[in-house]
């Protein structure tokens, strides 16, 4: 199997894509507010979008649908992409303020949600700000127009109910589980990113009522990435294997992937002595589609990026937003837009892949595969 690459060396400078044809919000007078123009039609403005870098599978199949998107609503799109670091946000967030460029939109997927506020109060002065990927927290509602984007109470509680339907299964066959609940071992996203909380919380919650026994939970350092989840599977499973590791929850399948090669490297069998249960299904798919991961969910970048630009372009159109929370469901073609104000938060829709199901499923015109690409 082969493991994605990391992040790499830090992109300390600012990656500019312009297209030539191009949860929760709230909102007061700290932030900008625009009257609606009544139409989906850029004219060739400008938006604005914050996100980690393009060497991570995940976010760079974020740009390119959003760029994309852009694209199809004659808006231009300049990205700033940061390695997943608060700092290095922060500093373009003040590069950007400093050309006193005036966007149309900005699109925000802050790196540290909570230690991002004061850039974001302050880009909210610039342009109408829609957030994505992590949700809005409470200080930070009023500076936020809408939220766009994944859901991690939602996915990680989806991926929650796998491992215990994975569970009731495995008893059933007569495995025998090294310990009556099943030991398991969490790999999370990096300390300080709010996903990772909130889908280590969603986990629990969805398995509370019949918990597994939780060995350790391991934070990445380096990604999100197969790389980071081979790094510190490779140390953490010899600690556990005499003790017994009857489950496995990675917080998306790319770090799942290098936990696959880690248990396989230490004597163990994925999908036989180990079930290995993911969150988001981004990177790679062998390890779902050969049976080595059990289960992920669908958290398609490519349909984030094209929700967050849609929601700013109607935003945009019509200068508001309805005061409602929407998931969306998993529909077969991508929906027309129209010049309605869009919900302030936009949840994409979450359900559980296989190896079974994984090529069934289209959404929004996207297959399986690329749901997870």
């Amino acid at each position: 199997m082969t493991l994605k690459s990391g992040l790499g060396a830090a992109l300390c400078s600012v990656a500019v894509l312009t297209l030539a044809a191009c949860g929760q919000a709230g909102g007061d007078s700290a932030s900008s507010d625009v009257e609606g123009t009544g139409t989906l039609d850029g004219g060739g403005k400008q938006i604005v979008l914050f996100s980690p870098s393009a060497a991570n599978v995940y976010s760079g199949s974020v740009i390119k649908a959003a760029t994309e998107t852009a694209q199809k609503y004659d808006y231009t799109l300049k990205v700033f992409q940061n390695d997943f670091d608060q700092s290095q946000q922060d500093q373009q967030v003040q590069q950007f303020l400093a050309s006193g460029e005036k966007p149309a939109a900005i699109i925000w997927w802050p790196s540290n949600v909570d230690a991002s506020v004061n850039s974001l109060r302050q880009l909210s002065r610039v342009a109408p700000v829609i957030q994505m990927n992590q949700a809005v927290p409470e200080e930070a509602k009023q500076y936020v127009k809408a939220y766009a984007g994944a859901n991690d109470l939602v996915v990680s509680g989806t991926a929650g109910q796998e491992a215990l339907k994975a569970r009731d299964e495995a008893v059933a066959a007569g495995k025998q589980l090294a310990d009556p609940n099943g030991n398991l071992i969490e790999f999370r996203f990096g300390t300080g990113y709010k996903g990772g909380d909130n889908r280590h919380q969603g986990f629990m919650d969805a398995t509370g009522a019949k918990p597994f026994t939780l060995l350790t939970v391991e934070a990445a350092t380096a990604g999100f990435d197969a790389q980071d989840g081979f790094n510190h599977a490779s140390q953490i499973v010899p600690k556990f294997k005499a003790q017994g590791i009857d489950f496995v929850y990675a917080q998306n399948l790319d770090m799942g992937s290098g936990v696959v090669k880690a248990l396989e490297q230490n004597g163990l069998t994925p999908g036989k002595d180990v079930t290995v249960v993911a969150g988001n299904c981004s990177g790679n798919l062998e390890p779902l589609a050969d049976g080595s991961v059990y289960a992920a969910v669908m958290q398609p970048p490519l349909m984030e990026g094209k929700l967050a630009v849609r929601t700013a372009v109607q935003y945009l159109a019509t200068g508001s937003v309805t005061d409602e929370e929407v998931t969306l469901q998993p529909d077969a073609q991508e929906p027309e837009l129209t010049a309605a104000p869009p919900p302030r938060a936009t949840y994409l829709p979450a359900a559980a892949l296989t190896k079974d199901t994984m090529n069934s499923l289209t959404v929004w015109g996207l297959s399986g595969p690329q749901l997870c690409s």
